[in-house]
């Protein structure tokens, strides 16, 4: 990924979401420093201040984020099964969603509404095809995403780029505390 293309995706968020460096704690689920990315979205939350907690599903990756000293901690699990032990301002699942299947989103979002104020979804816009990387079968793609798919799940979308494209992507978004009040994004 290179700055350019993770500064859209940025401006796309604070668009949708302008309030989403006001907060002070964050799950982020899944990272790796992988082809040359930096956790994606994260060093942006890193200069807010943010306490950062990351859950991540395979051993590799978390034995890796173990080393950078910027995260908080760096929970081995699977986010469809994780009990969390504290609360958080937000969670961020950045390019995750298409990793479940499609049935499963639902329950993982009520299961997070417990635990958390405002989620975020980031998604391919539509199909992206993509297997196992680097031995992780965790990468496959098991679903596909479009705007009209997340608000059936009560949430707010927002699309960029051509559906079915490699450079698209989809932001979903629930404020979960104070319902929607805070909201200035999408409508």
């Amino acid at each position: 990924m290179n700055e350019n293309f993770e500064g859209t995706r940025f401006l796309q968020l604070l668009k949708c979401v302008p309030d989403v460096l006001d907060y002070k704690t964050i799950l982020y689920v899944g990272g790796h420093y992988r082809f040359g990315r930096n956790l994606q979205l994260l060093p942006y939350f890193f200069k807010a201040g943010y306490k950062v907690d990351v859950i991540e599903i395979y051993d590799q990756n978390a034995a890796q984020l173990r080393n950078d000293k910027r995260i908080n901690r760096v929970i081995l699990g699977d986010i469809r099964t994780f009990e969390p032990d504290c609360h958080y301002d937000l969670i961020l699942w950045h390019h995750g969603p298409e990793h479940i299947k499609k049935g499963e989103l639902k329950g993982l979002i009520e299961r997070m509404s417990t635990y958390a104020d405002v989620i975020i979804f980031g998604c391919p816009h539509g199909l992206y095809e993509q297997g196992p990387e680097y031995g992780n079968k965790h990468e496959t793609h098991l679903s596909h995403y479009y705007p009209g798919d997340f608000l059936g799940l009560g949430m707010q979308a927002d699309a960029i780029g051509q559906p079915d494209c490699k450079q698209g992507n989809i932001y979903a978004w629930k404020y979960i505390k104070n319902g929607n009040m805070r909201n200035a994004g999408m409508e």
